[in-house]
């Protein structure tokens, strides 16, 4: 009886092994593309040889195609709606001032990766990028990007996403961006909601 049982746990656990591992990259992006707004909450913490302790920073992030918004809420309110050419940043006044993001590669970095992610266009991110050690098994997938481009390299040294799994249904949990060997940037998403389009106040964090 007991070969039996054991017999019937593993053949259960190599079923769910194999069919967490027939979930591909391209479903995952899929999935994530089902909505073209994506909201939550986010923790950000830097760690740098430069800093005595790592820095952390929470709010409410959306992902869309036009781009990512940041609407920090600690430690000081503020809001930055980051394009691939630009940083809108929103004061509590209502004053704007747009940055240049040209020059601020990891900002450039984490708005084209998580806007091609979920705008589904895995072509753009195999432009700027090395895809490698995509993996999706026992309920998470975990994606590790390298930069293609040698300016952005020797600034970034890989991106690490991280999601959960839900049959074929994924979500985005985790972002890593190790800048070198002593310095990086992480953030977790939670509270992850979904919608059509945004709202009109939210379009205006894109309007300059």
């Amino acid at each position: 009886m007991k070969r039996i049982l054991s017999f019937f746990a593993a053949a259960v656990l190599a079923a769910v092994s194999v069919s967490a591992q027939t979930v591909t990259l391209d479903e995952v992006c899929t999935s994530l593309t089902e909505h073209k707004v994506t909201t939550g909450k986010f923790v950000q913490e830097r760690k740098s040889q430069k800093l005595k302790k790592p820095v952390s920073s929470s709010g409410v992030y959306i992902i869309c195609t036009d781009g990512v918004v940041w609407k920090t809420e600690k430690p000081f309110p503020s809001v930055s709606a980051v394009t691939e050419s630009k940083i809108i940043q929103t004061l509590p006044s209502g004053k704007k001032n747009v940055i240049d993001g040209s020059s601020n590669e990891v900002f450039k970095t984490v708005s084209k990766t998580l806007s091609s992610l979920f705008s589904g266009n895995k072509k753009q991110l195999e432009e700027n990028f090395i895809l490698k050690d995509f993996s999706a098994e026992n309920e998470q997938w975990i994606l590790m990007l390298e930069p293609k481009d040698r300016t952005i390299a020797s600034v970034l040294r890989s991106v690490e996403l991280k999601g959960s799994l839900s049959g074929k249904k994924a979500e985005l949990c985790h972002m890593q961006i190790l800048q070198n060997e002593s310095d990086c940037t992480s953030y977790e998403f939670t509270e992850n909601r979904y919608k059509e389009e945004l709202s009109d106040a939210e379009k205006l964090f894109f309007k300059e």
